[in-house]
């Protein structure tokens, strides 16, 4: 979480007692209110500052809450103001309406066809969807952090016993509490190994409580698992998108870091003490792994996020930027300013300063860039119903509104700005996807962008002759 000027780190909100919710329908329409991704009241009492150094490691361990979870390019998850979890998508994964009504949750995160979070009153890890080996394998234990992987999850778990679970805090503030508390703070994994290793389910065991230097974060990807401490030393363990052989090979050593994420298979860190970004693992030539220069980065958790092949990142003013395969129709909202954001495979999205609510970019095929109603609202020159327009309406209700160079006005989809993509003829030169010698296949380009890309026979986006 990236606080906010003027903000004073705190204790997270209040526990609720468990309690029957309506069904995630109607919640989500109810969600166009105050309610819906209003964290920020949540966010202000429990965000870390930028270095995690000058917070406690008890308070920074137990206020370090992720309040949004994003599934492939499926779906998206927030816990709101009134610590319920609120969803939109076309492929809300299964058994989410079941599950989550039933109680108030802490901290929540998703990845392909399942999503995990935290239990608000027990602060037990619950796990939902249709990944069976997650989900079927979760081991239930107490959780301060969750991270979700194309494979695995991740936690770092906790004694219950010296925390009062609804304050968050030691039930005794005491020496020997302290250190028995930081001694128990464990990462834990469960789900598949990777291709060719299970070290992934096995998290470096690189913490030193008695140092005052505990593991404070870990995060997943396709096949690996990567850890930090409190004072920044980081370790990986597992194979880069289990196939450029061990993780634990590419950190980088001497380093320490403030912040981390994790991609499908790279891998990006915040130098602590400087707004500079390190990045390592299995990285394409999209450029994932190399952040734009003369930019400085925000240092704190929840102001970085990685996918598929690109990586985003807020500036010390809180504005998004984002960096390899980013030709995606839905824009990256480089003048807004955010407090945190979190991306899936396709897509990212953020919970904006100014007012609080959701707003998400990138590949949006499954609905899971369109927070609820509200998000797909503007003014029309003739009425639709209470004098808006929505998604669903016809080309020439929504009004036609100017867009920059490179975008263009979309009616067939929430109304706004989208990149102006055009197909082009590449030759494949004898390549065995889309064409023998001499033939040529379709790639899709955007004003601007030195990448373009196949639509459709090139799964992975990475064939050479759709890299210009």
């Amino acid at each position: 979480m990236v606080p906010l000027p003027g903000a004073a780190a705190g204790g997270a909100a209040g526990a609720r007692s468990r309690r029957a919710a309506p069904s995630r329908r109607p919640r989500l329409l109810a969600a166009t209110g105050a309610a819906l991704v209003a964290a920020a009241a949540a966010a202000l009492a429990a965000a870390p500052t930028p270095v995690a150094a000058e917070l406690p490691v008890v308070t920074y361990l137990l206020s370090n809450f992720q309040l949004m979870g994003l599934a492939q390019g499926s779906s998206s998850a927030i816990r709101a103001l009134d610590d319920a979890l609120y969803f939109w998508g076309d492929q809300i994964p299964v058994g989410s309406e079941q599950t989550t009504s039933q109680y108030t949750w802490l901290s929540v995160d998703g990845h392909t066809g399942y999503e995990c979070g935290i239990e608000r009153v027990t602060l037990q890890t619950m796990c939902w969807g249709t990944d069976k080996q997650v989900v079927s394998s979760n081991p239930g234990v107490p959780a301060l952090q969750i991270a979700t992987g194309p494979r695995h999850a991740c936690v770092l778990t906790f004694d219950t016993s010296l925390v009062d679970l609804q304050h968050l805090a030691l039930k005794s503030d005491t020496p020997a509490s302290n250190a028995a508390f930081l001694e128990s703070v464990t990462p834990v994994c469960w789900g598949a190994g990777g291709m060719h290793s299970s070290d992934n389910l096995t998290p470096p065991a690189i913490g030193d409580a008695a140092a005052g230097d505990p593991i404070v974060s870990v995060r997943t990807g396709d096949g690996f698992t990567c850890v930090r401490t409190f004072k920044g030393r980081v370790q990986c363990s597992g194979e880069y998108g289990n196939l450029e052989g061990p993780a634990e090979d590419r950190v980088p050593q001497g380093v320490l870091f403030s912040a981390l994420t994790v991609g499908e298979k790279h891998v990006v860190g915040i130098e602590a003490g400087s707004s500079e970004l390190r990045a390592w693992g299995a990285c394409s030539s999209l450029n994932e792994c190399t952040p734009p220069t003369g930019i400085s980065f925000a240092g704190a958790e929840g102001s970085l996020s990685a996918g598929r092949m690109f990586t985003c990142a807020l500036d010390t003013r809180l504005r998004p930027h984002c960096w390899g395969r980013v030709f995606w129709p839905r824009a990256t909202p480089e003048t807004s300013e955010f407090i945190e954001i979190n991306s899936g495979m396709t897509h990212t999205c953020g919970i904006r300063r100014n007012d609080t609510r959701a707003a998400c970019w990138g590949e949006c095929s499954f609905g899971e860039c369109d927070p609820p109603l509200e998000f797909n609202r503007i003014p029309c020159e003739r009425h639709a119903p209470r004098g808006t327009c929505l998604r669903s309406v016809s080309s020439g209700v929504c009004e036609s509104r100017a867009c920059g160079a490179g975008y263009t006005w979309r009616f067939d989809a929430p109304c706004g700005c989208y990149y102006k993509f055009a197909s082009i003829s590449v030759p494949v030169a004898g390549a065995t996807i889309g064409g023998g010698p001499g033939e040529t296949t379709e790639c899709r380009t955007r004003a601007g962008v030195p990448f373009f890309f196949l639509d459709k026979k090139d799964s992975t986006n990475q064939a050479p002759r759709c890299l210009g």
